[in-house]
């Protein structure tokens, strides 16, 4: 349940941007920074996500629990923009500690069933996609200020924190006879299988929120409002939450390789329709878009956790800085849009997809076990 705690949590600063940029006489510049803050300091918590195969997931998971209902609380009483920045890397920091604290234990508890508990922790984060908005409506609707959504947050992410510190979580796995933090590190980052799936990664990257973004504005462009082009849009999660639902109930270890291939490749067939200057041949596009995403992003997940066992954190760490190079992407999409319309700027993204097919084709070739990989180093 972990990823549905931050889907939900990680959803109010955005959800309620606009009201507490007012409340406080914020520049948009200056609430934008608070947001920005969160990513950046997401980022700096790798350091506890490298922790995670070296001492208590438990306390790391529970305190970054808990560390977040402390920033959600700061949100919530607030009264200066450095507060609201303050508040804002505590949560990024948080964030990144109790996800992949909570994840790497899941990948020791989960053993050979990984695949299917995976896709039903990402299930579950999708409930957490509709719980922060939801929310933000209800105390909107009933006339109540921003500050309370906060403050409900931060009580359930307090008493998610609780109850993860009274979980017996797997403890970290022995690595070599006094493996460091350093050794480690630097065992996987000489592991070409690791480069290969943060490549994909990052190539992944801008096939979410900014190739729905570019969708929609193609669809504006071609005469569609900007209400129909969400209602479109929205069909890419119809079909994430269905490949996630499919996948939860029963996904084979042993076709991982098979798997990110062929999800590779729906995700570019997905892509590559939003391109036909027809409804209903976009709609049913976006449904297999969203389904080719569910695909590849458990898969590349499973694969990630597996190439080094007792290292999930460190080779979690290492691809989270190799897929910083994908939030660039879009400015690619960006460029063509302004030469060519819209629709060039979505064309794109077809390239990425296509760029991703080929990477998951040479996946197989990269699978060697990891004695193979790990022997060189450690000898």
């Amino acid at each position: 349940m972990v990823r549905l705690g931050d889907e939900a949590g990680s959803y109010l600063p955005t959800g309620a941007f606009e009201s507490f940029r007012s409340d406080l006489g914020l520049t948009y510049s200056q609430a934008s920074i608070v947001l920005a803050a969160m990513g950046l300091a997401g980022l700096a918590g790798s350091v506890f996500t490298v922790a995670a195969d070296h001492m208590s997931r438990r306390v790391l998971a529970a305190g970054g629990a808990l560390a977040y209902a402390t920033s959600l609380t700061l949100f919530a009483t607030a009264q200066s923009f450095l507060a609201l920045f303050v508040a804002g890397l505590v949560l990024g920091v948080a964030s990144t500690a109790m996800v992949d604290a909570a994840e790497v234990a899941l990948v020791d508890e989960a053993g050979d069933d990984l695949d299917r508990q995976l896709a039903r922790q990402n299930l579950l984060a999708g409930i957490g996609d509709f719980v922060g908005p939801g929310l933000i409506i209800a105390v909107t609707a009933l006339g109540l200020s921003w500050r309370v959504a906060f403050a409900a947050g931060a009580v359930l992410l307090g008493a998610y924190g609780l109850w993860l510190a009274t979980l017996p979580l797997p403890r970290p796995r022995p690595n070599g006879d006094g493996e460091t933090a350093r050794d480690g590190l630097r065992i996987v980052l000489r592991d070409p299988r690791v480069w290969l799936v943060g490549a994909l990664a990052m190539f992944l990257v801008p096939l979410d929120e900014p190739f729905v973004a570019f969708l929609i504005s193609t669809l504006d462009d071609r005469g569609s409002s900007v209400a129909a082009g969400n209602a479109i849009a929205a069909l890419t999660i119809v079909g994430f939450l269905a490949g996630l639902a499919v996948m939860s109930r029963r996904t084979e270890t042993t076709e991982r390789d098979r798997r990110l291939a062929r999800g590779a490749v729906i995700l570019a067939l997905g892509t590559a329709t939003a391109l036909v200057p027809s409804i209903p041949v976009v709609c049913a596009g976006a449904l297999v878009f969203g389904w080719g995403i569910a695909e590849v992003w458990v898969t590349l997940q499973a694969r990630m956790y597996s190439l080094h066992p007792g290292r999930a954190g460190t080779v979690k760490a290492v691809v989270t800085v190799i897929e910083i190079g994908g939030f660039a992407m879009p400015v690619l999409a960006g460029v063509a849009a302004d030469a060519g319309g819209p629709a060039a700027g979505l064309a794109t993204f077809l390239g990425f997809a296509l760029l991703m097919v080929v990477l998951a084709h040479l996946a197989p070739r990269r699978s060697g076990t990891l004695a193979e990989a790990a022997r060189p180093d450690e000898a």
